[in-house]
């Protein structure tokens, strides 16, 4: 498992040589993908049992490989990629096609690390089989996990969004380097649903909720790496008694699509945007849109308003425009519960701190005397982590009156 590279996907019914693999039954997964890659196409497939604390997820791969061993991981939420994956190894013995699954996770784009806690693993072998093509692994696992250090938990995301995982594979003895063919990262919803189109189209249908574009206006994008760009400046009059109910990507021209690597929504404290920024929304290479939840809004009312646009352009191409943006969905009532954003530690990724060899934390706190002043209790019904690759692994805790700490999110 290493550096992302473009993936072709395709949902498709199984016609893979690995489909007739001696004892694998592909009837018994009702979710299947296929993935393309240079080393040959990876078949994966999926299903979702149980409930509560007991949900458990199935999954079986068809790998182009008759030897050595294949892993399977759970990627980081937001870049899917190696570091912070939580990664099943599973090999198959030639002769009676007995499958061991180890637990390891990743820390970087280097070699995979067992987990120091190893009983009860969280990934359970179910069974292997193969073919003259294909190796077919099959294991399960509780969608919770056990520990939250080294261990990834399988999650809903929100407004529906795909969860994103890692393949590779070897032909070594050993788990080794899988070379620049023979992985791939993807992402599936496995839970089945497509609650950011269908929530953003009902937004758009619906005759209360108007849509503003806050849109690059012909934008010429230079043939250098990196740009910051922003959309034209909305001032509070424009926008006055307006509540923003969703968010979505619009991409001017498909072409344009791949220099566009996130955009985020701010509000400034002063006219003519200028003065403190405080996202309002953000969103990576995904694109995935998001629509509030049915009671929640939330109130345009800094003094003005634009979208700022990373654009990545590491062909240098030239000659390229763009007219993208941002169509932010408002209401003019607004609805039961309004929304507020709480930044917190470091958004911007500027600290210096240089860390120790070996593992290193640095803590933010927000003392419970800051929360104390707040006039009303609030409920967080969504929460982003921005630390790009400044470290391995990210927490927010919520610490409780009593002082029992809750986890809220780990990246």
């Amino acid at each position: 498992m290493s550096l992302p590279f473009l993936l072709l996907l395709a949902l498709a019914l199984c016609s893979l040589p690995a489909c007739d693999a001696t004892g694998f039954v592909p009837s018994a997964y009702p979710g299947r993908l296929i993935v393309a890659t240079p080393g040959g196409d990876v078949d994966f497939f999926w299903r979702i049992s149980g409930t509560g604390a007991d949900e458990r997820g199935h999954f079986a791969l068809a790998v182009p490989t008759t030897a050595g061993w294949i892993g399977f991981g759970v990627g980081e939420v937001n870049s899917g990629s190696m570091p912070g994956a939580d990664i099943a190894v599973a090999t198959v013995d030639a002769a009676t096609n007995a499958l061991t699954v180890a637990d390891y996770h990743a820390l970087g784009y280097t070699m995979p690390r067992p987990d120091c806690r190893t009983v009860p693993s969280d990934w359970v072998g179910v069974a292997a089989s193969r073919n003259a093509t294909h190796t077919v692994v099959e294991f399960s696992r509780r969608l919770a996990v056990t520990d939250v250090d080294e261990d990834r938990a399988i999650e809903r995301q929100s407004e529906g969004g795909a969860q994103k995982f890692l393949v590779a594979w070897g032909t070594d003895g050993v788990l080794a380097y899988h070379g620049r063919t023979d992985r791939a990262m993807f992402q599936v919803n496995v839970f089945g649903t497509d609650a950011p189109s269908k929530r953003i189209d009902a937004l758009r249908r619906d005759p209360n909720v108007e849509v503003l574009r806050w849109y690059a206006e012909n934008l010429t994008i230079p043939a250098t790496e990196t740009l910051y760009a922003y959309t034209r400046c909305v001032d509070a009059s424009e926008v006055r008694g307006l509540h923003a109910v969703g968010f979505q990507v619009h991409v001017a021209d498909e072409a344009n699509r791949k220099y566009l690597h996130h955009m985020v929504v701010e509000g400034f404290t002063g006219a003519n945007c200028r003065g403190r920024p405080v996202i309002l929304w953000g969103v990576a290479s995904a694109h995935v849109g998001m629509a509030l939840p049915d009671d929640i809004s939330l109130a345009l009312d800094h003094a003005s308003y634009a979208v700022q646009i990373h654009y990545d352009n590491p062909g240098l191409d030239a000659g390229v425009r763009d007219s993208s943006g941002v169509d932010v969905f408002v209401t003019r009532a607004p609805r039961r519960n309004q929304a507020g954003v709480l930044t917190a530690a470091d958004p911007a990724v500027q600290t210096r701190t240089l860390l120790d060899a070996g593992y290193t934390s640095i803590d933010y706190d927000c003392p419970g005397r800051c929360t104390q002043q707040w006039r009303d209790d609030i409920t967080v019904f969504g929460e982003l982590l921005h630390m790009h690759q400044t470290g391995d692994l990210m927490r927010t805790n919520f610490v409780a009156p009593d002082g029992q700490t809750v986890l809220a999110t780990r990246e």
